[in-house]
């Protein structure tokens, strides 16, 4: 009834049926309904296409991308304006298309998220009768006048993929960050960032949509322990029981969905100790050699569930029990 009600209106100013005509392309006055019981709300949109829409992204881009707007708010929750300011390095062993390295340099310059679309394609109320020019005008500049020249901080990223470390520079130079970023074709089992990172950032493998989780996850063990002790580790993941191969306990774990999937950010503090855990030389290799039982049968109960806690594992039972578990 309301796309009637809208067509009707746009007859009876001699517009024609441009409902229609205008809705595959984007709209100039883009509207949204709700209904939520006996109620109903019609709005009008400032933007047209979604605010989580930047602009830097390619039309091919990687197929488990991460939205910007929640790689932005675990850049914020890691406090990485105020870390980038004091110019404390960040990295993704990881990055994929880059998201989390764009999003990072943006806010280390202050380069406001739809910066780059307002001086580009724009949105559609800047085509409304109603639109203030001048007022708009002068927020651009005033966003522009923000930007500082220089990145503070140093941003590195790594994939072992060439096809995704393509994407992300690709995103980088639309972005207009590329002399602010810096990324490799590298595993992280190899991977030596060229400064030690205080804040490692992430989205590791963790569903169907790419293969390997397990052995991503404890690859990325193997990284944090070598390459950013002392620092923190903001990681990304909607399969908890894959984050066991960190063998790591996280400090803080948070709530977030997107696309309709419940996701956790996972907080851990790196000790850099040295790391004990199986390692994977190779992909060839299977991802876990256990040790054998006699191993862990000469341990204390204590020390049984102390390694139990850090796999998030159950701690109750008696010792042979424990001793499965961790088998």
């Amino acid at each position: 009834q309301a796309e009637d009600g809208i067509r009707y209106v746009e007859r009876s100013r001699g517009l024609g049926d441009v409902y229609k005509r205008q809705a595959k392309d984007g709209c100039d006055v883009p509207l949204h309904l709700f209904l939520d019981r006996d109620r109903c709300t019609l709005y009008r949109s400032l933007s047209s296409e979604s605010l989580h829409k930047r602009g830097y992204r390619s039309r091919t881009s990687h197929r488990a991308a991460l939205r910007p707007t929640v790689a932005a708010a675990m850049l914020y929750g890691a406090r990485w304006p105020q870390r980038s300011m004091r110019g404390e390095a960040l990295c993704d062993p990881m990055c994929g298309s880059g998201t989390f390295l764009i999003e990072a340099a943006l806010k280390a310059r202050d380069i406001a998220p739809g910066l780059h679309r307002a001086e580009g394609e724009g949105f559609a109320s800047e085509r409304w009768k109603d639109f203030d020019g001048d007022v708009w005008d002068e927020v651009v500049r005033d966003g522009r006048g923000r930007v500082l020249d220089t990145c503070p901080s140093k941003i590195m990223g790594a994939d072992a993929h060439a096809g995704a470390a393509g994407l992300a520079r690709d995103g980088i130079a639309n972005a207009g960050v590329e002399n602010d970023v810096t990324v490799e074709v590298a595993d992280c089992l190899e991977w030596s960032p060229p400064h030690n990172p205080s804040l490692v950032i992430s989205n590791p493998p963790w569903d169907g949509r790419l293969e390997g989780a397990d052995a991503a996850w404890t690859a990325l063990r193997s990284f944090l322990k070598r390459e950013a002790g002392g620092g923190v580790a903001h990681l990304l993941t909607g399969n908890m029981p894959v984050t066991r191969n960190l063998m790591m306990r996280a400090s803080k774990k948070k709530k977030l969905s997107t696309g309709g999937v419940e996701l956790r950010c996972l907080t851990y503090e790196i000790r850099g100790e040295v790391d004990s855990a199986p390692q994977i030389a190779r992909k060839d290799v299977p991802l876990w050699h256990a040790p054998p039982r006699s191993s862990y049968e000469k341990l204390t109960v204590v020390v049984l569930k102390e390694k139990l806690r850090a796999r998030s594992l159950k701690v109750s039972g008696r010792k042979a029990e424990l001793v499965d578990r961790l088998l």
